[in-house]
């Protein structure tokens, strides 16, 4: 009886996981359909892109698309963006992970005020502040510059945010045996803090790459034709422009966007364990 019991217990726990899994696998197929066709269109003929009856595996494939990518400087397009995303992605972590160590750990005159500031940061579109900013980089000097670009959307409020809370939930024991042997604040974060923050780093990797990779408005504000980014250089090929000989043309438009969505694939699947693991984990309590 009582494992009848046991077993009439389990069995609906095993429906709703079942639906929940069935669920979660209609919502993956729906999300992978448009990236499915979105590469499967760019290795197709042109003629067969735009069909009566859709099919999603080209019956012939072919990399004319792509080659027809070269009579554009999209090698300057994607080193420029290369750079860009790299390099604000790093100096986003570097400043906003000791920010947020500061705000878990220590307690200054301000710190709760300061915080305040930060969190409502957040409520501020960065299309409020644009032309504030474009006339600090003209004054700077570094409007047709790739640091021009850069040094504007370094701050993160999200990142701060995050670190803060993710800080706020780990234990101080392993602080204040640190902090016993002689280790002093910055001792402590590098040496302690910093390698347990590796869930929180991988998170804002891949959300600060992304964020940045797919930038358009900014880039294309303050950029020229030798710092135009992938992401406004391939505008270009944008089958609806006025271009009649080329309004048709969905092929190159939709290698360009492949080109443009690969890297983001990839930093993911790279990284989709830890991200996981790090979303788990970070800036969902505190």
């Amino acid at each position: 009886m009582a494992l009848k019991r046991r077993s009439r217990g389990r069995y609906p726990a095993k429906v709703w996981n079942l639906a929940i899994w069935a669920t979660g696998m209609a919502v993956t197929v729906l999300w992978l359909i448009p990236i499915i066709w979105l590469f499967s269109s760019s290795l197709k003929p042109e003629a067969q892109i735009l069909t009566l009856k859709p099919q999603l595996i080209p019956r012939t494939i072919t990399l004319e698309h792509y080659r027809s990518l070269f009579d554009y400087p999209i090698l300057l397009w994607l080193r420029n963006s290369l750079v860009v995303s790299v390099a604000t992605t790093v100096l986003t972590l570097a400043t906003a992970c000791p920010a947020g160590y500061a705000f878990a750990r220590f307690s200054f005159k301000g710190h709760k005020a300061l915080f305040m500031v930060v969190l409502a940061s957040l409520m501020v579109p960065f299309e409020s502040g644009m032309v504030a900013l474009y006339l600090l980089v003209v004054r700077m000097g570094i409007r047709s510059t790739l640091l021009g670009m850069i040094l504007p959307v370094v701050v993160s409020p999200v990142s701060v945010y995050v670190f803060r809370n993710f800080f706020f939930s780990l234990p101080k024991d392993l602080e204040d045996a640190a902090a016993i042997d002689g280790c002093g604040p910055w001792e402590t974060f590098l040496r302690v803090a910093l390698p347990l923050a590796k869930p929180a780093l991988v998170v804002l990797t891949i959300v600060n790459f992304v964020d940045v990779w797919n930038q358009f408005l900014w880039p294309l504000l303050v950029g020229t034709r030798e710092t135009k980014t992938l992401a406004v250089g391939i505008t270009i090929l944008n089958p609806s422009r006025a271009d009649t000989s080329a309004a048709f043309r969905f092929g190159p438009a939709m290698a360009a966007a492949g080109v443009l969505a690969l890297p983001t694939l990839i930093v993911y699947l790279l990284l989709q364990r830890h991200f996981v693991e790090g979303v788990s984990t970070t800036g969902l309590k505190g």
